[in-house]
């Protein structure tokens, strides 16, 4: 067993009482890794439960109002250091998809931006059996029970505020005709990337610029994101132009950074900042 000295000791208890001062720490959550005498795991024990660090410990802490764990990486943001907490707040609140119901976002005439339903798993089956979708998006469902599945996830993803997946739907009979998303949602500093698709039998009908559109106005008006990226292989020249009509503007060729079936792909990476 280890013993401190005491001019060790006091400035362990005096780095302890400053980090509960400085950033309310109420729970340890981690024990040491190494074995320890039953004496020392006793002491160890009481001070968790009474809300002291002990060694080893992950401290979580709250720092502008957002919990932090410096051996974790927080949902939907950057990873925090419990010796480099960040000086900004966060540009998009975690609430604004933790505390509240997924939103129907209007499209235009016709279309709608809607949560999923387990009505749509046989369509999500249909378009992913369609070579294009599965050619530039890498996943194809083996039965409608496993685009069940997918659906299930997408709806669970909400409150996570990790991903945000949206249906778009006729407006009128309620009819899935394709998805949009935000993906790898940085809330910390605002910022996700665009995807989506279109059902085979209504390309060419603007309704992938539409959706696209409609989600950029929610993200950046309704919550506050300040920059969205949309990345596609060079390849892709549909969804090149989708993203041109829609404002994401050409930001360059990130060179060999999209693994398809055919082997790897430059993509282009286009963006789209807040006005």
């Amino acid at each position: 067993m280890t013993f401190l000295d005491p001019a060790s000791r006091a400035r362990q208890q005096i780095w302890r009482r400053r980090r509960r001062q400085q950033f309310g720490l109420s729970a340890v959550h981690a024990a040491p890794t190494r074995k320890i005498g039953a004496s020392r795991a006793g002491r160890q024990c009481s001070r968790r439960a009474a809300g002291v660090p002990t060694r080893g410990a992950a401290i979580p802490l709250t720092v502008a109002s957002r919990p932090l764990d410096w051996r974790l990486e927080l949902p939907g943001g950057l990873a925090h250091n419990l010796y480099m907490p960040l000086l900004t707040s966060d540009v998009v609140a975690p609430d604004a998809f933790s505390g509240g119901v997924q939103p129907t976002i209007p499209a235009g005439s016709g279309l709608v931006l809607r949560r999923w339903k387990p009505s749509d798993a046989p369509a999500v089956f249909e378009a992913f059996g369609d070579p294009e979708i599965r050619r530039w998006h890498l996943r194809a469902a083996a039965s409608s029970d496993e685009a069940q599945n997918w659906i299930d996830s997408w709806i669970t993803d909400w409150p996570k505020a990790a991903q945000a997946h949206w249906a778009v739907a006729d407006s009128i009979t309620d009819a899935l005709v394709g998805r949009v998303s935000l993906r790898d949602m940085q809330l910390v500093c605002g910022q996700a990337e665009v995807a989506y698709w279109t059902m085979p039998t209504r390309r060419s009908q603007g309704i992938a610029c539409r959706a696209v559109e409609a989600l950029t106005e929610w993200a950046f008006g309704n919550v506050g994101f300040h920059r969205l990226e949309l990345t596609h292989s060079v390849a892709n020249a549909p969804s090149c132009r989708v993203a041109v009509k829609t404002g994401f503007q050409l930001e360059g060729t990130k060179r060999s950074a999209g693994l398809h079936l055919d082997g790897w792909h430059d993509m282009h990476l286009h963006a789209r900042i807040s006005d």
